[in-house]
């Protein structure tokens, strides 16, 4: 994340872009807090939290679905950053 909050220093550094990071831990160990203070340094938009019941249906596609709606702003917009929690 270094090359999106300072170019310079990363270019300096040596530093390549990072596409993505996977946060896991236990239910309150700051997942969250994290991946909004990251979107709030990198002038990103809020995280949107979604639960794991709100994806599921079951109907063929539904899921499918509202996991494509979810994905959508990161499509549309050029800088965007998406987390995924899982619970």
């Amino acid at each position: 994340m270094a090359s999106r909050a300072n170019p310079a220093a990363a270019r300096r550094l040596g530093v390549s872009h990072v596409r993505g990071i996977l946060l896991s831990g236990p239910p309150g160990c700051g997942k969250t807090l994290l991946a909004r203070e990251l979107s709030r340094i990198l002038g990103a938009r809020e995280p949107q939290i979604v639960n794991g019941p709100e994806i599921l249906d079951k109907f063929i596609g539904e899921a499918e679905r509202r996991v494509r709606e979810l994905f959508l702003p990161g499509v549309l917009l050029v800088t965007t950053c998406i987390y995924l929690v899982f619970f």
